[in-house]
């Protein structure tokens, strides 16, 4: 259908332009994009994407086939003509064309129709004695903290279904966002937004303190000040309602007082991804950031603890622990190799030769078990040569000490994607990084620089098969198991 270089120049568009073009409002956030309509979307290096909302990523494609209904053909075919690439043979594809248009024309119109919506409120309840009775039975919530919020006009009871109003509001105290949450107590509960609500705001208490205290949903907030009731109204905080930027920088700039910023987030593996997600946009913007993690997996769930309920546990992040594990073992063999004087430069050359011939076949078990050992020996022989890096700029610093710090760089958040293509990744920047024979202080620290990469392209690699290849082969495996099973008691029916 396309050939191998159409598809190379559809797969490396400029995503942000097909964004726009698509009538999305394409917006800066820190070294990364995002959408105004889709405020957990997240553009990289402006050719990749991940919607953090639903989990979905890819290449400018896939991003046609999501936020515009394509189908692959047809988005393969809009981005090559966009691209000014017309190789493109005449006759009824030419109307697939125009269909394309005629989509990302309703497209525009829509995106252009949300963005002129207005907040509506919904009406209000003559009570609120539903909103009390969940947040304080069922939450455990201080009645103390539910009034103030009450009398601010930032909490109250709709009046239809009688779920309880978030208000987030804007500088000048105008509703600028709206969340309805449930107060059922048996069954799933209702999450929403109120129509017309803009992400940049968000519920939330300003104080005269210059830290910002930053969480996902109003109950996590409400149950910390309940928890640690001791001057809260004097420190400010902001709900992300989920774990987007939006709301958290917006504050920051509407009040200049605030200076650091501390991430109150889930203790689970999404609110990890978004601790060191936020941490990087922070530090960017020049905020230093530290971190307060409930026991349990949240908030609320510390306070039911704390009255008699058995909690929700937390999480740590499974990435996080396993490379912490495969660190330990890369400096035992790293030493290995100092003490030994080998030559680590062959022995890299010589694995990486291994992973050339992997990558040209299909990955059987033995070849994931080779690879693994090639991984472990290729990062080892590159921190060997970090250490020396390193002590030609005449610092002394241990293998331990390089462990911690690519420890403290690795992010779970961007270890995304199929494990051929980090392979082809990892043996392209190994081989751009040898042809460099520049010597002096600035060019080692740029060969410092992408040993760092690199190492860290290795530890993502070990990770996916560890963890990633893993759980595929346990879905595919009850997927299969499942199936046996329904078609089994099918055969059951019909032989009766």
């Amino acid at each position: 259908m396309f050939t191998d270089e159409e598809l190379r120049i559809a797969k490396s568009a400029d995503l942000c332009n097909i964004a726009s073009r698509a009538g999305y409002t394409v917006v800066r956030v820190g070294n990364m994009h995002s959408l105004k309509e889709h405020d957990s979307v997240r553009i990289y290096n402006r050719n990749t994407w991940y919607r953090w909302s639903n989990k979905t990523g890819g290449t400018p494609i896939d991003f046609l086939i999501s936020f515009c209904n394509m189908d692959f053909k047809e988005a393969v075919k809009v981005i090559l003509d966009e691209q000014g690439y017309r190789n493109i043979q005449k006759g009824s594809e030419s109307s697939v064309l125009s269909k394309n248009s005629s989509q990302i024309k309703q497209q525009i119109r829509k995106n252009e129709a949300d963005r002129q919506k207005e907040l509506v409120l919904p009406e209000k309840n003559s009570t609120f004695a539903r909103v009390y009775a969940y947040l304080i039975k069922n939450r455990f919530i201080s009645q103390d903290v539910i009034n103030y919020f009450v009398k601010k006009g930032s909490i109250y009871e709709e009046k239809e279904h009688h779920n309880i109003v978030f208000v987030g509001k804007d500088k000048e105290g105008h509703p600028r966002h709206a969340s309805k949450k449930g107060t059922l107590t048996v069954g799933q509960n209702y999450r929403g937004d109120a129509e017309g609500s803009d992400a940049h705001y968000g519920f939330s208490h300003i104080g005269k303190g210059d830290t910002l205290y930053v969480f996902e949903a109003a109950i996590d907030f409400l149950s910390f000040l309940t928890l640690y009731p001791k001057n809260w109204q004097e420190e400010s905080y902001i709900v992300l309602n989920g774990v987007s930027e939006h709301a958290m920088l917006q504050t920051l700039k509407d009040y200049s007082h605030l200076q650091k910023v501390v991430l109150c987030l889930d203790h689970d593996k999404a609110g990890i991804e978004a601790d060191f997600r936020l941490t990087d946009i922070l530090e960017e913007s020049g905020f230093p950031v530290s971190y307060l993690q409930s026991k349990n997996k949240d908030w609320n769930e510390d306070l039911k603890e704390k009255n008699g309920i058995s909690p929700l546990p937390s999480q740590e992040h499974p990435k996080m622990e396993e490379c912490k594990k495969w660190l330990l073992g890369i400096g035992e063999v790293s030493n290995f190799m100092i003490d030994e004087k080998m030559n680590v430069t062959e022995l890299e050359i010589k694995y990486e030769k291994d992973m050339e011939e992997i990558l040209e076949n299909e990955l059987s078990l033995d070849q994931i078990n080779s690879l693994e050992i090639d991984l472990l020996y290729v990062t080892a022989s590159l921190i060997c040569q970090m250490k020396n890096y390193c002590e030609e700029f005449g610092k002394t610093i241990s293998v331990e000490q390089i462990m911690k710090h690519i420890y403290k760089m690795y992010r779970p958040y961007k270890d995304k994607g199929n494990l051929k293509d980090q392979l082809k990744e990892i043996i392209l920047c190994e081989k751009d990084r040898q042809k460099e024979n520049k010597s002096g202080i600035q060019e080692n620290r740029k060969k410092l620089g992408k040993l760092i990469e690199l190492a860290l392209s290795c530890i993502k690699i070990y990770l996916y098969i560890e963890i990633d290849l893993l759980q595929e082969k346990e879905k595919k495996s009850f997927t299969v198991e499942s199936d046996s099973k329904k078609y089994g008691s099918k055969k059951q029916v019909l032989h009766r």
